[in-house]
Formats: structure tokens, sequence, C-alpha cells
């Protein structure tokens, strides 16, 4: 018989999932991260790139004193929205050429800069990488009198890689500018669109079903975008580091940090202290003997 000292049932925990995400790396070499690939492979959950993913802190710890890390995100902008749009469009359109079905994972997935590693994103300490995580790639018509096609990487930010036809690399944000018309240009008074857009890549594709395009479709993206073969939990060290506090300057002074959740109340505390310290512990009010605590399931 189950004991009834428990939470009601109205206070349900909905769905788990870990939203912190710690990237521990040991050099000063530039390092992008794509929270999608990151969530997926800490939550083994598709998530989808293409979001506008909101980050409530970022904190810097192990680092020695006077070490500074600059995030940088991508702009904010319309430009940045309509450009992604029409790239995505552009992909979407490429691949109906084919009728095979899509893979089950697939999605738009692009590289942030022009830059080869802003398409290489770091996997969280203690999961596994990605089972397969295929970057979106732009199958265009190379000669249309041959038949032959071209193959392009896609990035937000940054100019085209390789000369036309021969592109290798396609920024999204400057293709979006080379094909828009010339709006503010006051010495063209029909404001004509500009030469570049005779040379873009993606206005000038149209022919159908080619190979290529089919491959890529049936090779890509099949497996789970997280390592389908090791869970989290399964090793010792296997604990999702939540914070970090440290004492200030002057005695009794410290750094505090608000709530968070605690799977069956159990906690981890690892210290390097000298002497005599405390841990303050503050539980949330609530309906079940004074503090706020969810069941894990209906029937308990």
């Amino acid at each position: 018989m189950g004991t009834k000292n428990l939470p009601a049932k109205m206070y349900k925990s909905g769905q788990r999932t870990e939203k912190t995400l710690r990237f521990v790396f040991d050099d000063n070499n530039d390092r992008y991260l794509d929270l999608s690939k990151a969530l997926s492979e800490v939550n083994r959950v598709a998530y989808r790139q293409g979001l506008y993913y909101y980050v409530s802190a970022v904190e810097l710890q192990d680092a020695a004193d006077g070490s500074t890390v600059d995030i940088s995100v991508l702009p904010d902008t319309w430009v940045t929205k309509q450009s992604w749009i029409r790239g995505y469009q552009h992909w979407q359109k490429m691949n109906e050429r084919s009728d095979i079905p899509v893979a089950k994972y697939s999605d738009f997935k692009i590289r942030m800069t022009q830059t080869v590693s802003s398409g290489t994103f770091a996997t969280p300490e203690g999961h596994g990488s990605a089972d397969e995580y295929a970057l979106s790639k732009y199958i265009y018509d190379l000669a249309a009198e041959s038949g032959s096609m071209g193959e392009a990487d896609l990035f937000m930010v940054g100019a085209e890689q390789g000369q036309f036809p021969n592109i290798t690399g396609y920024g999204l944000i400057r293709g979006y500018m080379n094909t828009r018309r010339n709006a503010g240009d006051i010495n063209a008074a029909d404001d004509p669109v500009p030469d570049a857009a005779s040379a873009d890549i993606m206005a000038l594709t149209g022919s159908d079903g080619h190979p290529q395009i089919v491959a890529n479709k049936v090779d890509s993206n099949d497996l789970t975008p997280y390592d389908h073969d090791n869970y989290y939990g399964a090793s010792q060290g296997d604990l999702s580091r939540q914070f970090r506090l440290a004492t200030g300057y002057g005695a009794g002074r410290a750094t505090t940090i608000g709530g968070f959740c605690v799977p069956f109340g159990l906690m981890k505390v690892e210290a390097t202290c000298d002497g005599e310290w405390s841990l303050t512990i503050k539980l949330t009010p609530g309906p079940y003997h004074g503090v706020y605590a969810e069941r894990v399931f209906d029937d308990q």
C-alpha cells in the first residue's frame, strides 16, 4: 500500500528537461556553440536549430584571474530573419525537386559565419556527441546545358566562398542583400536589383531531381542527433553541475544564486575550503508540509 505522505496530484512536474549546459575547453581557440545540438545531446530529443533561443545567464567558471570571455550572437534584426527565411525556403524547394521522403531528423542547419570552424559545435561535458549532425548544403545548377551541379555550405554572416559559378560557401545575409532592390540608391531612379543577383546561386537554381540532391536526402540525418547508446547518468560522475558559490572580499561575504530543482532531494557538495565554513539551503514555500514539492508520477 502506497504512502499518502505525498504532494497533491495537481502539482505535476511536467516534462523533465535539463536546461544547464556546461562546456569545458582547454585552449584559447575560438569556439562555437549550437544550443539546438547541445540540447539534443543532453535531453535525447531533436531540437531544431531555426528558432530564437533565449539564455538567462552565462557564467565563466574555473578560469584564472584576469580571464575574459566575449560572447557574440547573430544580429537580431529583420535582415537576419528574412535572410534565414529565404535560405530555408530555397532549401525546401531544392529538396522538393526529388520525390523521395526526407530523413527523420532532417532540419535546416547552417554555420554561423564563413569560418569553417563555425560549423563545428562543442558538445556539453559528460554527454556523447550526436550520432549524426549533418549541416545543410545547397545544391545548385552549375551549368544548365550540361546538367552539372554545384554544392555550397550555408552560413549567416560573411561573403561567399569560391568564384561564381563554383561557389562552395554561401552567406545568407549577403545573398539576401545582393538580391534586394536598392531602394536607397539615389543614383538609380528605378531602384534596380544589384548586378550581383545575376551570380546568386539560390536565385538561379531551377532544374529537377538531380542525383546529388537525392544522395544528400538519402545519406544525411537518418541517425539520432544525440548519442543513442550513451545515457547520461550511467557513470559515477554524471551529475548536473548547477553553479559555483565563492566567498567575496571580506569576512562573511559570499555570493548566492537563485532557485533550482533537486530531483529526489539529493545534492552533492564539493568544497575546497580552509577552516570553518557553512552552507545555507532555503527551500521554496509550498503546500507540502510547508514546502513546494511535486510527484514524480500521478499514481504514487
